[in-house]
């Protein structure tokens, strides 16, 4: 008795192992699923829910997508795939940390992320104005160390983001150790209220096929940070518009605090003399001084001036017959520091000296 059995001629179950990728720009069609099918009996059929009937379907929209696949003995294997918008949250994707750029193309009113493989750059909303973004490239270049830049200390992440001239909003990612190392560098002791009020960005516009040439710079003020979720990143978030055939680039900055000594010594020139009915009304100051005598009748013969730590004179005055009750020297000009400011009369050849602190 012959008995024969029909089954698969590899010898194992029919399976299907769909392989996706997900949306990384708004509302695109940049999805796809592969099907790597395996055991059971060739050939295989496949039948999709939107009635494609391929081995692979290119530029899906967020949605799910179920197949049924048949062998020639007609064992069927099904499953369903879900095409989704990537989000940095939900699929703890990370922060890209290394020169990199993303592109996507943003309708009125749309969001989205802007990727570089599965680490994301920016987050750019289109504001409602009848007008699309379009599209949009985003860059990010991370350099070794912080820059200095016009008296400002540049985060070492910058950023460049070039649109159409329809309005957005961009968010722009960093990491809590980039943010400390700034906060480190412009001579801050924590992330508080002080550090935050004194940030900035900095926009840079320069021309179109070449490294930004800084043509016109724009500084804006930074009112508040923003912590990602629960993640170590920080966020933040400013208007942009692109300008025709230009590029545009970001940074984060902030103006370093300037480190006073206040044990500071009076200077050489100066240092054998000593304090008198003369003082300051406040101290440290930052626009001007203002001189108290404890007799305001009394009249000077003689010179006043300013000299900084080296003794350096910064500023001089002859006084003939001069009150110097109540009188008051503007010292906005003078950099941040420790100054003296000496009242040398020539009838007694008597100089008095008062140290005030300029913020």
């Amino acid at each position: 008795m012959n008995i024969t059995l029909e089954g698969s001629p590899t010898g194992e179950a029919l399976t299907l192992n769909p392989i996706h990728s997900n949306l990384f720009c708004e509302g695109s069609d940049q999805g796809s699923i592969e099907l790597n099918i395996s055991g059971g009996t060739p050939t295989y059929s496949c039948i999709w829910n939107n009635g494609a009937v391929s081995q692979a379907q290119y530029n899906l929209q967020a949605g799910t997508y179920s197949v049924t696949v048949t062998d020639s003995n007609n064992c069927t294997k099904a499953a369903s795939i879900h095409i989704i918008q990537q989000h940095p949250l939900n699929q703890h994707l990370l922060l890209a940390d290394c020169d990199c750029c993303g592109y996507c193309e943003l309708r009125d009113n749309g969001v989205t992320f802007i990727y570089q493989g599965f680490d994301y750059i920016i987050h750019v909303k289109d504001v409602q104005d009848n007008q699309d973004v379009g599209e949009i490239e985003a860059c990010i270049e991370i350099k070794e160390t912080e820059e200095d830049f016009i008296g400002h200390k540049l985060l070492r992440r910058h950023w460049e983001v070039n649109t159409s001239e329809a309005q957005s909003i961009v968010r722009l990612y960093f990491s809590n150790e980039e943010i400390e190392s700034l906060i480190k560098e412009s001579n801050y002791s924590e992330l508080n209220e002080d550090f935050i009020s004194n940030l900035s960005v900095i926009k840079f516009i320069g021309k179109k096929n070449e490294n930004l040439s800084y043509e016109t710079i724009e500084i804006s003020a930074i009112k508040s940070l923003h912590q990602f979720g629960n993640t170590d990143v920080m966020y933040v978030e400013i208007p942009h518009h692109g300008v025709q055939n230009k590029r545009i680039g970001y940074a984060l900055s902030i103006k370093p605090l300037r480190i006073i000594n206040l044990e500071t010594q009076v200077p050489e020139a100066i240092n054998e003399l000593e304090m008198a009915n003369y003082s300051l009304k406040t101290n440290p100051v930052e626009y001007e001084i203002e001189i108290l005598g404890s007799n305001p009748d009394e009249t000077i013969n003689g010179k006043s001036y300013i000299v900084d730590q080296t003794g350096e004179e910064m500023y001089s005055e002859l006084l003939l017959d001069q009150a110097l009750h109540r009188k008051r020297i503007n010292v906005s000009n003078l950099s941040p520091g420790v100054y003296f400011y000496v009242i040398w009369s020539f009838h007694t050849s008597e100089k008095r000296v008062m140290k005030f602190i300029k913020i």
